[in-house]
């Protein structure tokens, strides 16, 4: 799967669910080029403390890593 087709997977909020599961809390989830694979890109999702998340998903039948970065917290809204 290329980075446009994992691009348009990454607005669905069923993707959402599949990578989270019943994870909670802040994060964002979006593409990134992880070598070693068969077409070098995966998910790349920031959350403050990962629990159980899957190391990859499979969609169409082809697997898709999923690389997990802690330590994310949500952004602050600006002051007006």
């Amino acid at each position: 799967m290329n980075q446009n087709e994992l691009a348009d997977l990454v607005e669905q909020s069923e993707i959402h669910r599949l990578i989270l599961g019943d994870t909670c809390g802040p994060y964002s989830l979006g593409i990134t080029r992880v070598p070693g694979t068969d077409n070098g890109y995966g998910f790349l999702l920031k959350v403050a403390e990962p629990r159980c998340l899957p190391p990859f998903i499979m969609i169409r039948g082809e697997r898709i890593p999923v690389v997990v970065q802690r330590g994310f917290q949500a952004p602050l809204p600006l002051q007006s």
